[in-house]
């Protein structure tokens, strides 16, 4: 393998974790959402209900609020039991975890990208295939319900990361810009391919 291949196949591996990266960012995202929409609502509504029961004490009101309130705790309840079993919390670590790996890898990777240009790159080069392919297995894992949309999204933002801040960065597959975006029928980013955008 040459040294150019080793770089292209070093570069490939860092648009995957790129991509990754993204797709564990916005999982986190709605998970913590999730999260903390059922924390906020296990604290709010015993709160409003106490303080509503309050006011309805002794009146034409209380068969009402008791009525609400079972309904409440019953959908609080639900929510809580779903967040359980769904396993959102674990969820929610493993994607910052795996975020985390993924930020750490293009790391190395940019490190030995480094090295390249300064006529350095080594064996070294070899443990990026090395690590990617655990680190593939536990994207892969992870993010099993990936749409086509959102993982072509994924690699769009991931080359604009590829040399951040460079807009003559274009998709290997068709040519086009990820800053110029139009939907498109690339399969890696989703794009219309360079010259069929006019």
């Amino acid at each position: 393998m040459t040294n150019i291949e080793l770089v292209n196949r070093i570069q490939q591996q860092k648009m995957n974790a790129l991509a990754a990266k993204y797709l564990h960012g916005k999982r986190l995202n709605k998970l913590h959402i999730l999260n903390s929409l059922v924390d906020l609502l296990a604290l709010v509504v015993p709160i409003l209900y106490f303080a509503v029961r309050y006011i309805a004490k002794d009146t034409s009101w209380m068969k009402p609020v008791e009525i609400i309130w079972e309904i409440l705790a019953v959908i609080l309840l639900s929510i809580v039991v779903c967040k359980l079993i769904l396993k959102w919390q674990d969820s929610a670590e493993k994607h910052t975890k795996l975020m985390g790996d993924n930020i750490g890898f293009i790391a190395h990777i940019n490190y030995l990208l480094t090295q390249y240009q300064n006529k350095n790159i080594n064996d070294d080069a070899l443990s990026v295939f090395l690590l990617s392919a655990e680190q593939d297995k536990a994207d892969a894992e992870t993010l099993t319900d990936v749409k086509e949309s959102e993982r072509q999204t994924a690699y769009r933002e991931s080359l604009k990361q590829i040399e951040p801040g460079s807009v003559s960065t274009v998709c290997p597959v068709c040519g086009a810009s990820p800053w110029a975006y139009k939907s498109g029928n690339c399969q890696l980013c989703g794009n219309t391919p360079k010259g069929e955008n006019k």
